[in-house]
Parts: C-alpha cells; sequence; structure tokens
C-alpha cells in the first residue's frame, strides 16, 4: 500500500507534459518547478524515482536527464571534427 502520493495524476501528467516540452531537465530545475507550481517539496531522489517513471534516463556525460534522440544529437556534436 505505501503512503499516498503528493501529487495528483493531474498534477503528475501536468509535470510530465512540462518536461516532455522543455526536451530537459535536471533533478534541481524539476524539484523547483514542483515547488512553485504544485507547493509540494520532494527530495532529489524523489523526483529521480518520478523521472524514472516518465520513462527518462540518465546521462553522465550530460549531467542531464533526457530523451534517448537529444542525447545522441548532444554527443554527435561534442565529437565532430
Amino acid at each position: 500500500m505505501g503512503r499516498p502520493p503528493k501529487l495528483s495524476k493531474k498534477d503528475m501528467e501536468t509535470l510530465r507534459h512540462c518536461i516532455e516540452n522543455q526536451k530537459i531537465c535536471n533533478v534541481k530545475e524539476v524539484q523547483e518547478y514542483i515547488k512553485e507550481k504544485f507547493n509540494v517539496s520532494y527530495s532529489s531522489k524523489e523526483v529521480r524515482e518520478i523521472l524514472k517513471k516518465f520513462n527518462l534516463n540518465y546521462y553522465p556525460l550530460l549531467r542531464k536527464y533526457t530523451y534517448e534522440s537529444y542525447y545522441n544529437e548532444m554527443i554527435n556534436r561534442k565529437f565532430e571534427f
């Protein structure tokens, strides 16, 4: 069972939509957005879990949560000669 979520399903959909439109967010940015928009505090670990539920991946080279296509594009740019 566990504790009830701090954000409703509608709020989670709003958050997901915001992240998808920006194409890239780091944990701190998402944390700040949740605090401003919903007046709810999440730890960085909780935010990472939310991002995992949204099927976002962590790529150490960029130190961001990104969509795979964006990551590949950035890698290609970085290593072009």
